[in-house]
């Protein structure tokens, strides 16, 4: 398994009662591969790693995670890590007062089933293939179905499909996992977690591709530090959906 290093950026910016003397501050960036899928082996052992290792890591100040999708996942490196890194900023959660929903699934049942009958219909020969080989197709014959959807149902789908699950089976996986089962609730649409032993203010979620809906979307997350300026963390890769754009 092959992690990338990816961009964590801290823009610091003096004020008037700063000294031009900055503190030494470590960033570390890691992609946590976290999607169970047949192309990322090894998720649980990864998970159970990546908890042992943050609940005594002293390398870094600010962490910035990468695919970090699922809900339980969040919560878990959020306990894992507390001890070290109080302070945490992420997709599902980053504004004060907000808190991890334990019963909020990605998908509404009725806009889900109406997808998933016209995917069915319309795309038929392509789903047999592979949802993200269908989506193409799904955004051209299915547009008014695939429009009612949030982003994080959308998400929820294309993970599914990128855990092997055959296609004969996908409609009654996607139907328990992304509207009944709440141990997918409320994927995190971007993939990205910041946590730092500093408290984290102002915090920010963007995203890169506006109103428009992928199976996986892009952006950043923002945050104020104290004294030190504004971090950045985020997950520059290929844009995968049916709409073109540029970042």
């Amino acid at each position: 398994m092959k992690y990338f290093l990816l961009f964590l950026l801290l823009e610091v910016l003096p004020t008037s009662t700063e000294s031009a003397d900055y503190k030494t501050f470590n960033l570390v960036t890691y992609n946590t591969g976290l999607t169970p899928s047949n192309a990322v082996a090894g998720y649980s052992h990864r998970l159970e790693v990546l908890k042992t290792t943050l609940a005594k890591f002293t390398g870094g100040d600010v962490l910035c995670l990468q695919e970090v999708w699922r809900q339980q996942d969040i919560l878990d490196i959020l306990n894992a890590a507390r001890s070290m890194f109080p302070y945490y900023h992420t997709q599902v959660s980053g504004n004060p007062g907000d808190r991890l929903n334990p019963t909020v699934t990605p998908c509404s049942l009725s806009p889900l089933l109406h997808g998933l009958a016209c995917l069915n219909t319309s795309c038929y020969n392509e789903l047999q293939i592979s949802i993200a080989y269908a989506t193409p197709c799904a955004f051209n014959k299915c547009a008014a179905q695939i429009n009612a959807l949030t982003q994080e149902c959308l998400t929820c789908m294309f993970q599914l499909d990128a855990a092997g699950v055959p296609s004969s089976q996908l409609a009654n996986v996607m139907v328990t996992k992304c509207s009944l089962d709440s141990a997918h609730n409320y994927v995190s649409t971007h993939g990205l977690m910041m946590l730092s032993k500093y408290p984290l203010t102002n915090k920010r979620r963007h995203s890169y591709h506006l109103e428009l809906l992928f199976p996986v979307t892009r952006g950043y997350l923002s945050a104020e530090i104290a004294g030190l300026g504004t971090a950045v963390c985020t997950h520059l890769t290929t844009a995968i959906g049916a709409s073109y754009c540029e970042l």
